[in-house]
């Protein structure tokens, strides 16, 4: 089989946004590409992220979802050589997980000539992450209000009504997923759950019409934040700096270690007063990054053929 070299980019991810657990995810404006090439054998190598300790052999992640996207499509794929251009931080809460996965899928089908659906690859990945708030404003850009009808995914796309910025600070440590689900109780007052209700959809509404004035009350959680901020050095000092300094609000992203604020106007001054309050409170080294809103989702490229 021949086929034309191409890049797949996909967008990094804050998911729950406060309230919103396990069921709002934003793109945001940093990509990981993956770039695949004909080649005489399979191989795979990574730059950036996880260059140097990440796999490439068969138990690479990307490798992995090339098969199993391989065996729902009753299709086998080229032999390809992949190289993984990773710029999203790994275990820091901002999707890296997901974004391989979905580039790994949209890649292989379009390999084997697009057989499957964008929901078809929607449920292959959320199969492989667990949940789809991640997986799905990867998949599709925007915000993303996900959830469930049995065991299949239902999704809604909003764009943001503004422009809004995005600021994250990134601590230098790496916080894994399963551990900060294993802080969790395993249940919670009613009035933490209809708390939470609220907030969700007052957030959700607040990125569909532009009014991020009722994010300075909905990014409010009671149902994980309380609990995973013990793993966070300095989480509440930096919530309360990005708000004196003009951040809307702040929260976790995902499950962390990365905390998320939004600003209209003065994203430097809540990225300056973010990492001042952690290099104060928190524990090691940090960065922070300004981005926009991808509204795109993953991108299929063409890439030169020399």
């Amino acid at each position: 089989m021949s086929f034309e070299p191409f890049r797949v980019r996909v967008p990094a991810t804050t998911a729950n946004l406060g309230a919103g657990f396990d069921c709002l995810g934003l793109a945001l404006t940093l990509y990981n590409d993956l770039e695949v090439h004909p080649s005489g054998m399979t191989k795979l190598a990574i730059e950036g992220e996880g260059a140097g300790s990440l796999p490439t052999d068969e138990s690479n992640l990307v490798l992995m979802t090339f098969q199993k996207a391989s065996q729902l499509a009753g299709e086998d794929l080229p032999p390809i050589r992949v190289l993984c251009r990773n710029r999203i931080p790994l275990a820091r809460g901002m999707g890296s997980s997901a974004a391989v996965l979905v580039s790994a899928a949209i890649a292989a089908n379009r390999l084997l000539g697009e057989p499957l659906t964008k929901h078809q690859i929607l449920q292959l990945v959320v199969n492989e992450e667990g949940h789809s708030d991640n997986v799905a404003p990867a998949l599709l850009g925007g915000l993303v209000v996900s959830g469930l009808r049995g065991e299949e995914p239902v999704t809604h796309q909003i764009i943001p009504g503004r422009e809004l910025k995005i600021v994250l600070l990134v601590p230098e440590f790496h916080l894994e997923t399963s551990k900060a689900r294993q802080v969790m109780p395993s249940s919670v007052p009613l009035t933490d759950a209809v708390a939470n209700i609220q907030n969700t959809a007052l957030t959700a509404l607040a990125f569909a019409s532009g009014d991020y004035s009722l994010l300075e009350s909905s990014l409010d959680d009671r149902l994980h934040q309380p609990y995973r901020k013990v793993l966070v050095p300095g989480f509440d000092a930096v919530l309360a700096a990005a708000k004196a300094a003009g951040a809307y609000g702040a929260a976790l992203s995902g499950a962390g270690p990365t905390l998320v604020a939004f600003s209209l106007d003065r994203p430097e001054a809540v990225a300056k007063a973010m990492e001042a309050a952690y290099t104060k409170e928190g524990d090691g080294s940090c960065k922070t990054l300004i981005l926009d809103v991808d509204k795109e989702g993953a991108v299929v490229e063409e890439l030169d053929s020399q």
